[in-house]
């Protein structure tokens, strides 16, 4: 069921990254030839064109408000599916030192027995060899 999950979720981010070059940044997946036909025709249903590079811009205090807009989505969303990913190993590891567990009890409980049934069918030997040398003696005194 886990994995179902992760799947889902990275094609959830493949496919909200390729939406976004699609639709927001990048003119190779549009009738675009040019970045700058892209950016002087297509800004008109682009949030972050229309808020942070209406135009491609040579000021970096532009550039770094565009960075801290993605660093501020982004960190926050990787930091989550990271603590995730954290949490889904510990339950797993649990999950595994439990089943060990379980499996060490049950060989401990196996090896009990044999050694029972060891002591026992030693003592039937001892015990049916003592017999059977009675025996023998008896006999060849008749």
């Amino acid at each position: 069921m886990g994995i179902r999950r992760i799947r889902f979720f990275y094609f959830f981010a493949v496919a909200l990254a390729f939406y976004y070059l699609k639709f927001n940044i990048s003119p190779m997946f549009c009738n675009y030839s040019t970045w700058e036909d892209f950016i002087n025709n297509s800004h008109t249903n682009s949030f972050i064109l229309d808020n942070f590079l209406a135009k491609l811009s040579n000021d970096p205090a532009t550039w770094g408000t565009f960075g801290d807009y993605l660093g501020g989505t982004l960190n926050p969303i990787i930091s989550f599916l990271a603590l995730i990913g954290l949490l889904y190993t510990i339950h797993q590891q649990a999950q595994e030192m439990k089943a060990t567990r379980d499996e060490l009890e049950r060989t401990a409980e196996q090896q009990s027995r044999q050694s029972e049934i060891f002591l026992i069918c030693n003592n039937l030997n001892r015990h049916f060899f003592l017999c059977w040398s009675s025996i023998i003696r008896l006999l060849k005194k008749s």
